[in-house]
């Protein structure tokens, strides 16, 4: 489910240096097709509700994905909720 843990080496080497660009584009297309439609979100309805109703979870499944598991769901979803307090409270 979760893309491979970079090396120990590699996860704490500095980052350096001037961005080079964005990624690579396949040679003759310039542009590329969006993967999915404008309403697709509502295909799996189970997500659409879970995330309508406590965000909080798909805020920490998303963020456990894109860092590659550093960060459990369960810590990401409640520095979340957290966050949504004190904006609500304020």
């Amino acid at each position: 489910m979760y893309p491979a843990k970079p090396s120990v080496a590699a996860a704490s080497a500095p980052v350096t240096g001037v961005p080079m660009g964005g990624p690579p584009v396949a040679a003759g297309n310039a542009t590329s097709q969006w993967s999915s439609g404008l309403f697709d979100c509502f295909d799996d309805c189970g997500l659409c509700c879970l995330t309508c109703w406590c965000p909080c979870i798909t805020f920490g499944r998303v963020a456990e994905i894109v860092d590659r598991g550093a960060t459990s769901c369960g810590m990401s979803g409640a520095m979340y909720t957290l966050l949504a307090l004190v904006a609500y409270l304020t």
